[in-house]
């Protein structure tokens, strides 16, 4: 569960940023 938890934080991040 801690596996894809951590994946999806950066994964956001990056979306957020790759958006910006």
């Amino acid at each position: 569960m801690a596996i894809p938890l951590v994946h999806m934080l950066p994964n956001s991040i990056t979306l957020v940023l790759d958006g910006s």
